[in-house]
């Protein structure tokens, strides 16, 4: 008989990057007895399905990036991005790319075919994780079975007496669809100013509505925190209204975005484009070439490029740089991917474009 998933994930030599995950996100009292707890438990008749990054997809990541990701402040981030690599269904790497909206797998409906404004991305069978999100499976030319065109199943249909585990090469960035894929803006930004604060800023001008509605419930305490005055400079990023329209609208993501749902893993997302103090070193007037700099406030990385007239800041394209009384705002096309680039390289360029 064979055993149950997080004891099968242990007894597999390619995976113990992904079990070493698990026992070290977070602390002890995290999420490995949650996730042991609910993947082992004997009473739990659901069956779920792993896709198991290989030690080869984890050691793409750089050490700093990998160090940051295991920090207490970071866990719920890492929480997300485990709970995105697991279905609730037990679903062969077959079936990953055959399930459709009408047909059950494991008792649930996990999968619709999209048709939306982001369709040239979204081109396969959407299967839903247990994070809510949904990833895409699709068969490649060379009869390989690919994840959201990030990565690839290498070994599929390892047997667990709850489910089964797919190891796959590259780990899943689900933001990257999830704002809509990455910017190609060429355009220059354009520059304001005002005597106004970045949370006052924020929370009044007609090209924010959506993200200062959302902020106002998911973490009030930021636009606090945005609207002191302080010798010390802020930064902060934030998608204009259009930036939501490019998310799939077929699927329920901008509520996912606010408070309960995903809290306090929403309230790192926002505040991944938050730098506290030393703001002005972000002044994209000033910048040549590309810059790394860590948030004071969440511990993880912003990396800001300059590409010819257009500027970006991680995944997002800058619309328009707004020099407030106590810092600098930046808003931007996409919602912010703090994961982007971090698994592997994405050629922004070599997308169709975008809306």
């Amino acid at each position: 008989m064979a055993s149950p998933l997080m004891d099968t994930l242990l007894e597999i030599p390619e995976l113990s990057t992904y079990a070493h995950v698990y026992n070290m996100t977070g602390g002890i009292v995290e999420i490995n007895p949650m996730f042991t707890k609910r993947f082992n438990y004997d009473e739990d008749k659901r069956n779920y399905t792993f896709l198991a990054p290989t030690n080869a997809a984890w050691a793409k990541i750089p050490a700093p990036i990998f160090d940051i990701l295991m920090t207490q402040q970071a866990y719920p981030l890492i929480e997300a991005l485990l709970r995105t690599h697991i279905i609730e269904a037990g679903l062969t790497a077959a079936e990953l790319v055959s399930v459709s909206a009408s047909s059950t797998a494991g008792g649930i409906s996990t999968a619709l075919q999209l048709s939306n404004t982001t369709s040239q991305y979204h081109h396969g069978v959407l299967t839903k994780t247990v994070q809510g999100y949904y990833i895409d499976a699709t068969n490649a030319t060379n009869g390989t079975i690919h994840i959201d065109d990030q990565a690839a199943i290498v070994r599929a249909d390892l047997v667990a007496d709850n489910g089964l585990i797919h190891e796959i090469d590259q780990i899943i960035d689900p933001f990257l669809i999830y704002g809509g894929g990455p910017s190609n803006r060429t355009a220059a930004p354009t520059y304001e100013k005002t005597d106004l604060t970045i949370g006052a800023f924020l929370t009044t001008d007609s090209r924010l509505v959506n993200s200062s509605s959302i902020l106002s419930v998911n973490s009030p305490d930021t636009i606090r925190r945005l609207s002191k005055q302080s010798e010390a400079k802020q930064f902060f990023v934030a998608p204009q209204n259009e930036a939501f329209d490019l998310m799939p609208t077929l699927l329920p993501v901008y509520h996912t975005l606010v408070a309960p749902y995903k809290s306090p893993f929403n309230t790192l997302m926002w505040q991944s484009g938050w730098i506290d103090s030393n703001g002005e070193r972000l002044n994209s007037k000033t910048l040549n070439g590309s810059m790394t700099v860590a948030s004071d406030v969440t511990g993880l990385n912003l990396t800001i490029t300059k590409d010819k007239h257009a500027v970006f800041v991680l995944n997002a394209g800058l619309v328009t740089q707004v020099e407030t009384a106590n810092g600098y705002l930046w808003i931007v096309d996409r919602w912010l991917d703090p994961l982007y680039g971090a698994f592997g390289s994405v050629d922004r360029f070599g997308l169709p474009e975008w809306p």
